[in-house]
This record gives structure tokens, C-alpha cells and sequence, in this order.
């Protein structure tokens, strides 16, 4: 009986990412080192960040996160700080984001 051996050169294992549905693409940390274990990031749409697209950026915090969903985005809204901030904190009380750190000699939510 003839034998044959097969010896695996490469092995590729592809996944995705879990991106709370703010995100269409994936990208390696390291695309460039195959000798490690590499673990991948969502290129975040909706106006969010983080490696899964799980907060807000720093301007789009006028209402709480929450995961997009195929039929409702659930994007980040921005703030209105009127150029008077960097940055703002979504606020339960007031049901609105708040402008922290305000700039020339203003304050409160807008």
C-alpha cells in the first residue's frame, strides 16, 4: 500500500470583529507580524471609538451609546459646545451631553 504525508506549510484562521454593529471593516493590530497571535480592530464609523467602537468620541455625547443595530445606526450625536470645549458627558439628569471644561468664560450644556 502506497502512503503519502502532507506536512502544513500555513495555516490561516480568519475571524471578525465584534464591533456593536458601528463598523464595516477590521484590521489586524499587526498585519505585518505572522509569527504572533494578532488581534484585530474595527475601523468605527458613527462617530465612535475604541477597539469594538464601544464609547463615543469625546464630542458626540449628547445621548448615552448604544450598539448599532441593522435597522437604526444608533450614531454618536455631537454635542453643541459652540467651539467652547473639547469634549462632553452625556448627562441622565438633563437628558442631554454636557460641555466639559469650558473655554472662554462659559459653561453648562451648550
Amino acid at each position: 500500500a502506497n502512503r503519502y504525508y502532507y506536512g502544513v506549510y500555513r495555516w490561516d484562521v480568519k475571524g471578525r470583529c465584534h464591533c456593536f454593529g458601528h463598523a464595516s471593516t477590521c484590521q489586524p493590530a499587526n498585519a505585518l507580524d505572522s509569527n504572533t497571535t494578532v488581534q484585530s480592530g474595527c475601523l468605527c464609523d458613527h462617530n465612535t471609538q475604541g477597539r469594538h467602537c464601544q464609547e463615543c468620541l469625546p464630542m458626540y455625547n449628547n445621548r448615552p451609546w448604544q450598539p448599532g443595530r441593522t435597522s437604526q445606526a444608533n450614531a454618536c450625536q455631537v454635542c453643541q459646545c459652540n467651539n467652547h470645549a473639547n469634549s462632553c458627558t452625556y448627562s441622565e439628569a438633563l437628558g442631554e451631553g454636557v460641555c466639559d471644561r469650558c473655554s472662554h468664560n462659559t459653561q453648562g450644556s451648550q
